[in-house]
């Protein structure tokens, strides 16, 4: 396949199953592109499709993204959802079994784990920030949901102070809580 623009050339019409599976036949592959707009045609020499993006459609630069436009048109529900095996013998790493031996370990003991909103103010980050006293900068969101929440958490306590102070405040005084982060 060829894209009719000066970005690159794959070859064969195996493209758009390396990227999407083999959801649909070629056919189908070439009725979605004229779907979209795109000429298709073959390719003189065996080189594949050769594919015309239309002018209002500069997304379509390369075969990935004309693979991903085919696989709408087509359907996803065509392509199969196949998981790759995980290689034998890894399992978790040290870090990770000593994550779930931690987390497993606290819920035993009666505390619930909890999933806080990662943006804070900016005094909450001030306020509390790395145990040393060290200042660590933090990340302020261009365009944040809450213009009072504009800043990324640099610890875990703002959110677990949060979230204990609305469960104080609906009456949840018998209150444990952890968060893993």
């Amino acid at each position: 396949m060829r894209i009719a623009r000066p970005l690159g050339a794959t070859r064969g019409s195996t493209w758009r199953h390396r990227l999407t599976g083999p959801g649909a036949g070629a056919g189908a592959g070439a009725g979605a592109g004229a779907g979209a707009g795109a000429g298709a045609g073959a390719g003189g020499g065996g080189s594949g499709w050769v594919v015309t993006p239309p002018s209002w459609r500069p997304d379509l630069t390369d075969a990935a993204t004309l693979a991903e436009e085919v696989a709408r048109i087509v359907g996803y529900d065509r392509i199969p959802s196949l998981l790759p095996v995980a290689p034998p013998g890894r399992g978790l790493t040290r870090e990770q079994r000593l994550r779930r031996t931690t987390a497993n370990g606290l819920a035993a003991a009666g505390l619930t784990e909890v999933l806080a909103y990662p943006f804070v103010s900016e005094p909450s980050n001030e306020m509390f920030g790395q145990l040393d006293g060290d200042r660590v900068p933090a990340v302020k969101l261009a365009n944040p949901l809450d213009p009072d929440a504009a800043w990324m958490r640099t610890s875990l306590v703002p959110g677990l102070v949060a979230i204990a102070r609305r469960n104080l405040a609906r009456g949840l005084t018998d209150l444990a809580i952890f968060e893993i982060g």
